[in-house]
């Protein structure tokens, strides 16, 4: 079972505080890949990423793999879920041949939150709260960053809002908010094979791109259509197409052909014990990544 202490603690810390001493290993190692504010009102000065290899010092010529979530401050499950992942592959890497393989072959990148300081707001302050913390001309604070990619950011049907106080409020250009410059930067960097992105609130499902307004070439449709059906075998959930644009899974298939996938791993943000500890075990992405699956197999690993 994880260890709920850690959930702001590494934020806080940096990960070195808490998570890596748990585990007790020397495969995995924390990194600073960004800033998360350009104002002094920031409680976090940095977005923080575990990445996890046999080589962990090492920038190898291996596929880069990426597990994302927490862009929206209330969907702590997604938070849970990479922490959760994380553990399992780096207690089973010496018993279980399969994570092994993974972790030999592969440079794997967890980031457990895209928004730190939405998240400590919602932790501290109001459990529903969604954007970054960004003060707007209105008075109203926050950006949608799920609607900040510079992917059809200034299309109306992508479902992004120009109204300040919306939920769902894009910002005042495409990658304006420094959280999402430092992901685009971050898949500059790194090139990345394939991404897992997790969010709660709608679903469950799993979501292939592109929304309706801008479907690719067939051939290349029914393969995510395929991959994301296999994936929501896999987790027990339905699978879907995209609803929105600007999002970081078409932001990251658009710009540099990543293999990148939604899920909406439960209905409610914060579920009960219960209902929570079987997400965590359905969901446990760590097998995505195996090239072993018939269509995962192709594209890398």
């Amino acid at each position: 079972m994880l260890h709920p202490a850690c959930l702001e603690g590494v934020l806080l810390n940096g990960w070195r505080g808490c998570t890596l001493k748990l585990w007790g290993t020397n495969a995995v190692q924390s990194e600073i890949i960004g800033k998360t504010s350009r104002t002094k009102l920031a409680l976090f000065k940095h977005l923080h990423v575990l990445k996890i290899s046999d080589n962990v010092e090492i920038d190898e010529d291996e596929p880069n793999l990426f597990l994302f979530t927490g862009i929206h401050a209330r969907e702590i499950l997604g938070v849970e879920l990479n922490l959760y992942s994380a553990e399992r592959i780096l207690v089973t890497y010496d018993t279980d041949p399969a994570v092994k393989e993974l972790v030999d072959n592969n440079q794997i990148y967890i980031l457990m939150t895209a928004n730190p300081d939405g998240f400590h707001h919602m932790w501290n302050i109001d459990s529903a709260w969604r954007k970054n913390r960004r003060p707007n001309e209105d008075g109203s604070f926050g950006v949608d960053m799920n609607r900040n990619y510079p992917m059809a950011w200034d299309l109306d049907f992508c479902k992004g809002s120009d109204v300040q106080s919306s939920n769902n409020y894009r910002g005042p250009s495409a990658a304006s908010e420094p959280e999402t410059q430092t992901i685009v930067a971050f898949h500059s960097d790194r090139n990345f094979d394939r991404v897992f992105d997790f969010h709660t609130g709608c679903g469950p499902d799993v979501r292939y791109n592109y929304a309706t307004d801008f479907m690719l070439p067939e051939e290349i449709d029914s393969m995510g259509i395929g991959i994301a059906a296999e994936l929501g075998d896999l987790m027990g959930i339905a699978s879907r197409r995209a609803l929105n644009c600007g999002t970081h899974p078409s932001f990251a298939y658009n710009n540099r052909g990543t293999l990148s996938f939604l899920s909406e791993i439960s209905l409610p943000h914060q579920p009960p014990p219960a209902a929570k500890d079987e997400v965590l075990e359905t969901s446990c992405c760590y097998r995505f990544f195996d090239p072993a699956h018939p269509y995962l197999g192709l594209c890398g690993g």
